[in-house]
């Protein structure tokens, strides 16, 4: 079992745990070149780490900065473990951990 970072959250009411907003988190997002997340990254923002086989996320990357968002990006396969590990200390490297 993953266990999230406690980083992800804050403090509820009665004490109850709650995830942060996206705008507050570092989010790496693996096959970035296209898709989904990225129209819900473009507009929440967060510190985004975009991640795919090309470097197809270049534009996206420009499009989050001009935005006045903080994004990076990196050449990863999803398949490779070691690629998957250089995107998560290219994170912490960039924003924290």
């Amino acid at each position: 079992m993953i266990t999230p970072a406690p980083a992800l959250f804050g403090s509820g009411k009665e004490g109850r745990t709650r995830l942060k907003p996206v705008e507050e988190r570092v989010v790496a997002l693996v096959g970035a070149s296209s898709g989904i997340g990225r129209h819900g990254l473009r507009r929440q923002g967060g510190e985004v780490v975009a991640a795919a086989r090309w470097t197809g996320t270049r534009p996206f990357v420009a499009e989050i900065r001009d935005r006045g968002g903080e994004a990076t990006a990196v050449v990863a396969d999803a398949a490779n473990p070691e690629d998957m590990e250089a995107v998560a200390n290219r994170a912490v490297g960039e924003y924290g951990g």
